[in-house]
């Protein structure tokens, strides 16, 4: 009974473990899409008044706005700036494996 109850704890554990990162991930994403959205909408109207066409499903409009921010980021971290900032970064915060 022993080994039941070192099995049944550590698959709970393993579990939790897997699923806590999804569930944050998740939320983190679904606060970012809704930032994204509040953020095209108003953008959308705003093209709208300005005789381009207002986008049919203003949450692809939302999700192009995301990539396209994305997009910009990468790129900043790419360029020597970015990668020193991030060479601040990893000196500053303990832990994180170092090259």
């Amino acid at each position: 009974m022993k080994h039941l109850g070192t099995f049944l704890k550590t698959t709970m554990l393993g579990g939790l473990f897997v699923l806590l990162p999804v569930v944050v991930l998740v939320y983190l994403l679904r606060q970012v899409f809704q930032i994204a959205v509040g953020v095209a909408t108003p953008i959308a109207s705003t093209l709208s008044k300005a005789g381009i066409h207002e986008p049919q499903f203003p949450v692809l409009f939302a999700i192009a706005l995301m990539l396209i921010v994305s997009f910009i980021l990468g790129l900043l971290a790419f360029a020597p700036g970015g990668k020193a900032v991030g060479r601040c970064a990893i000196h500053a915060v303990p832990g994180i494996p170092r090259d």
